[in-house]
């Protein structure tokens, strides 16, 4: 009997797709779920925790294109050419993990082509809608969410908060996935400026706004840990390279779990084995998370009680308007 390449089919979190789609997106390097999102690993039945990756820019002299730095920004110096670590030797550590990788391009946050100048907004608006899209579902699970981050993925991650709390406020899947997240893990995040990146007054006014969310909305619950290069990394402009993030803007304010790797800039998210500090170091984060499991009814309370106080604060605002009329 002839197969119906066409039909529906309904993965395992529900979402009707194609026969061709399901065969298109999957591949050795990840399931593409939407344009900037990839999945490493899906557990059997509901996750325990989504751990996202966002990659930061590409060595230079790599003519790596940006679609595929979600891949090999995270593959292992064990030798091989291919094995990228959160697919292998994370999943099989964490087998209930839903473990993705976003893609973006990254030049178009580091320069905006109208001032020149850094431009995580539109980078960060797109994708925390991304995240929440039908079939991919970040944060729609009712586990914890942690962001690991490469080098200005770290930023990136920040815009992402900040947009889902001043832009999305009403939209019930983006508040949920906001209110799901629980740690962020930097590999060397230029949080005050690189060789790369400078420190100007977006860089100055994401931290702030990032800051006073974690403070004021969260109240200081997120957990962080952050990894540092150790070694200079060689480029073109000096003889003997320099370190990229210097230790004072990877550490920042308040990021105390800071662990320096014997790496460069771009090989310090690269682990050798999975003896390696840099990949031990994310683990012990991971297990550490794994306390907010037994607490789930702790994000569902929270998320309703946030839906609670929309609630309030619309009636409360019509009250005042019917008063007035």
């Amino acid at each position: 009997m002839a197969l119906n390449l066409g039909a529906n089919i309904m993965d395992r979190r529900g979402t009707k797709r194609t026969l061709d789609d399901a065969a298109s997106s999957s591949s050795a390097e990840g399931k593409m779920l939407c344009d900037g999102v990839y999945s490493l690993h899906e557990p059997e039945g509901k996750p325990e925790v989504e751990i996202i990756f966002i990659n930061g820019q590409s060595k230079q002299g790599i003519s790596t294109p940006y679609e595929k730095a979600y891949w090999t920004t995270w593959l292992a110096r064990d030798g091989s050419s291919d094995n990228c670590w959160p697919k292998t030797w994370l999943a099989e550590e964490f087998p209930r993990a839903r473990i993705l990788s976003v893609s973006y391009d990254v030049n178009l946050a580091l320069k905006s082509s109208e001032s020149g100048t850094m431009d995580l907004y539109p980078v960060g608006e797109t994708l925390v809608q991304e995240m929440v899209f039908p079939g991919v579902d970040i944060g729609q699970n009712g586990c914890p969410v942690v962001f690991v981050c490469h080098d200005v993925g770290g930023l990136i991650a920040k815009q992402i908060v900040v947009m889902a709390h001043d832009k999305f406020k009403i939209n019930m899947e983006i508040q949920k996935l906001s209110y799901s997240i629980k740690g962020f893990f930097f590999y060397a995040t230029p949080h005050g400026g690189s060789k790369f990146v400078t420190m100007d007054s977006e860089i100055g006014r994401l931290n702030s706004r990032f800051e006073r969310i974690q403070r004021e909305v969260f109240h200081n619950r997120w957990k962080f840990m952050v990894v540092a290069e150790a070694h200079a990394t060689a480029h073109n402009w000096t003889l003997f390279g320099s370190k990229i993030v210097e230790e004072h803007s990877g550490r920042y304010v308040g990021y105390d779990n800071v662990l320096h790797v014997s790496a460069d800039h771009f090989d310090v998210c690269r682990p050798e084995s999975t003896r390696s500090s840099s990949f031990l170091f994310l683990t012990q984060f991971s297990l550490f998370l794994r306390m907010f499991m037994n607490l789930r009814h702790k994000t569902k309370f929270s998320f309703f009680l946030l839906v609670w106080q929309r609630l309030m604060t619309l009636c409360h605002h019509l009250a005042r308007s019917w008063r007035t009329l």
